[in-house]
């Protein structure tokens, strides 16, 4: 894709807004997350003994090594208005690697380090998925719903952030409690 279309291009579907250059990005790893959050055998991978959580700090420096050599590339083409096509996909590649690692490193960090017995905090774990499937349009909505309001971006951020998560976790908590959606969610 970074072929087709540059690192900076962004484009719209009714109300989802996407980077172009990383559409199947998003999707390998939305069907990476739901084969390994849905099978037995990816408990391990995110357990707080498992892989992840043993290397935390391997992943850490993966992650930073990974961001510095992506704005390498991203400064070069910003710098640069004419440049070669080569730069792009570069910069696409590096992108995409830090994303990568920064995840896993984010993953590590909290199943090394995050152990909480706290129902509310299991509450949030079990439904993580359910609320990243449901969050978007709860977001989306509340963002325009907030937009007349005589508050400072930084208050209307907050807003949609606390309410877009209570919103998303109640509707993930009445959905759980029906049977054919809990098996997803």
């Amino acid at each position: 894709m970074a072929l087709l279309f540059s690192p900076l291009t962004w484009s719209a579907w009714g109300p989802f807004t996407f980077q172009t250059s990383r559409i199947l990005l998003y999707a390998l790893y939305f069907a990476a997350g739901t084969i390994i959050g849905a099978s037995a055998g990816g408990r391990p991978l995110l357990s707080h003994d498992g892989p992840l959580a043993r290397h935390w700090i391997l992943w850490l420096n993966a992650a930073i090594i990974a961001f510095i050599i992506a704005l390498i590339p991203a400064t070069l083409s910003v710098q640069h208005p004419v440049h070669p096509r080569s730069l792009d996909i570069g910069a696409g590649v590096a992108l995409a690697t830090s994303c990568a690692a920064s995840n896993f490193a984010f993953f590590s960090l909290f199943l090394h380090f995050f152990r909480s017995r706290c129902p509310i905090w299991q509450s949030l774990s079990s439904s993580s998925y359910g609320i990243y499937l449901v969050h978007y349009p709860i977001v989306n909505w509340l963002q325009h719903a907030v937009l007349s309001w005589d508050f400072s971006g930084r208050a209307k951020g907050i807003a949609v952030t606390l309410c877009g998560l209570a919103l998303s976790w109640s509707l993930v908590a009445i959905l759980r409690q029906t049977r054919i959606v809990a098996r997803i969610i």
